[in-house]
């Protein structure tokens, strides 16, 4: 038996804060503290643990999907898995992409409709802040997203 929590006695009454791409490091990059933190989060997450504290100085970093430099950072307490409703999912989602777009285009939606199929977590920041991130879009796992300097390079590199 599952022993999650239910989502909706985790969400706060104001906007809900999303996070899409994200990470979780140590404040200083601290190569013991990051280890420590990859194990934690490793057994967090293969076992049927329902929630898991992070030592002090754990750091998540959530990467933002606008075209806007809002990359944000909070330090982590506790990390949850909890149980949520597709269609509460797919709200948060919408609402979260109404933030930086305009409207909600097919690609937006495809992307949408695959994230609501998966896990959510619940992460609980130093000051009581809760938010919702979604596990499949975890850096940790996948590379850092491109940022544009990724895309410029020095010619003499390729010659």
């Amino acid at each position: 038996m599952r022993s999650h929590k239910k989502a909706k006695d985790l969400i706060p009454k104001k906007e809900s804060l999303v996070g899409m791409l994200w990470c979780l490091k140590s404040l200083n990059d601290d190569e013991d503290l990051d280890k420590k933190i990859g194990e934690l989060f490793d057994t967090f997450e293969k076992c049927e643990t329902p929630e898991m504290e992070f030592p002090e100085g754990t750091v998540v970093r959530l990467f933002s999907s606008s075209q806007e430099l809002t990359d944000k950072e909070f330090f982590l307490i506790k990390l949850e898995k909890v149980e949520m409703p597709k269609a509460k999912k797919r709200k948060l989602l919408v609402d979260y992409h109404k933030r930086f777009f305009n409207e909600i285009n097919d690609v937006i939606m495809a992307e949408i409709d695959y994230v609501v199929k998966g896990k959510i977590y619940c992460a609980t920041s130093k000051f009581g802040k809760k938010y919702y991130l979604y596990a499949d879009f975890n850096c940790n796992i996948f590379s850092r997203p491109y940022t544009e300097e990724d895309y410029f390079c020095n010619d003499d590199e390729f010659y």
